[in-house]
């Protein structure tokens, strides 16, 4: 028996082939390097995961996954966390606690489009709309992530060429 950290060996099928590869489930968001020799975790979630995030939100607003794929996200309420950071870590809590403070606390979404809800009667549609909108920020935020990584690894590391993602 050898010891092994499970997220590694998760991703141990790539061998020692170099990318840089995204690691989400449901306890961990991990960007880790490998560089052809080694395997180097460059970025992690530091409050909580992708995942956590996601089961807190749909227990929190009475919603599931499938819910969301159907609600119209508002896109204004929320900016992307740690964009001006230097690190390739995550941040989901923010994006979680602005989502659950809209849950309670009205947003004035009239502004904003004037034929929706104003979330005075917080439906399941409008909850539905919260937890997309929670998607679409939590995915711009990995994605903007991933482009400082990839922007680093090119002059660090030209050697890798494969992005890998195991969401």
């Amino acid at each position: 028996m050898y010891p092994l950290h499970h997220t590694h060996a998760h991703i141990s099928f790539l061998g020692n082939l170099p990318a840089l590869i995204l690691f989400c489930n449901s306890s961990e968001t991990k960007l880790f390097l490998n560089d052809g020799k080694e395997l180097k975790i460059i970025g992690s979630s530091v409050d909580l995961s992708l995942g956590e995030s996601m089961a807190i939100l749909n227990r929190k607003l009475g919603i599931n996954y499938q819910d969301m794929l159907v609600g119209k996200p508002i896109r204004q309420l929320i900016p992307v966390p740690m964009i001006n950071h230097k690190s390739f870590d995550f941040s989901f809590q923010g994006i979680l606690s602005k989502v659950l403070y809209y849950s309670v606390h009205s947003p004035v979404v009239s502004k904003i489009d004037p034929v929706e809800s104003s979330f005075s009667k917080k439906t399941k549609r409008d909850m539905a709309s919260l937890g997309s909108t929670f998607q679409i920020v939590a995915i711009e935020h990995l994605v903007a992530q991933i482009r400082k990584a990839i922007s680093w690894v090119r002059k660090e590391h030209p050697q890798v060429k494969t992005f890998v993602s195991t969401i």
